[in-house]
């Protein structure tokens, strides 16, 4: 359950076009406002008679879902970052630029870090400044599309987050970290690459 005054935050809804997040006209915008101040605020809801929220009580966590009433089609829902609702953590965050990087490999089987795009940069690092970070986060990065894991996690620090990026159509799961921009990514033993602490 949210704490008391969340409702009364500021803040906007958005739903997954395909290509980016896209933000609901006034008449959407106002239904999801109406749900959102409720207490509780419900878990379902319908929506301009066309689709139905699930989830609804976890938006700000990353879990809701439209999905239209005739296809069952689901497009991820969320708040449209960043968001500070009242009486929720924000993350803790190394001092100074940072980056976001994925585990991969070389195409010869080595591990390697690789950095996202700057646009994901700068999508992922408005994520991290909400309260509460989501839970998971939608994103797209060279016409795939993935969910990231674990940003919520940041409230208790670094060295307790495990970042996952999961790609949606294949479910195969990559290690996220978070380093100092510029820093090299040293191997570990046996080729491993654990995300370092900062």
């Amino acid at each position: 359950h949210p704490p008391a005054g969340a409702a009364g935050a500021a803040v906007t809804f958005e739903f997954w076009n395909d290509r980016a997040f896209q933000v609901y006209d006034a008449a959407g915008q106002q239904a999801l406002l109406d749900a959102f101040a409720q207490n509780p605020r419900p878990s379902t809801l319908s929506l301009q008679g066309r689709y139905t929220i699930q989830h609804f009580d976890a938006v700000e966590h990353g879990r809701a879902l439209q999905v239209n009433d005739r296809t069952k089609f689901e497009r991820p829902l969320r708040l449209k970052p960043p968001y500070m609702l009242p009486g929720y953590p924000q993350a803790q965050l190394p001092p100074g630029p940072f980056q976001f990087e994925f585990e991969d490999d070389d195409g010869q089987g080595n591990p390697v870090w690789r950095p996202y795009s700057q646009q994901l940069q700068d999508e992922l690092q408005l994520l991290v400044l909400c309260a509460p970070p989501p839970a998971a986060a939608f994103f797209a990065e060279h016409r795939h599309a993935y969910w990231l894991f674990g940003l919520d996690e940041l409230v208790s620090g670094l060295s307790k987050t495990q970042l996952v990026q999961e790609n949606v159509r294949s479910g195969t799961h990559r290690q996220v970290a978070l380093r100092p921009r510029g820093a090299a990514a040293p191997a570990g033993p046996g080729g491993a690459l654990p995300p370092p602490p900062l």
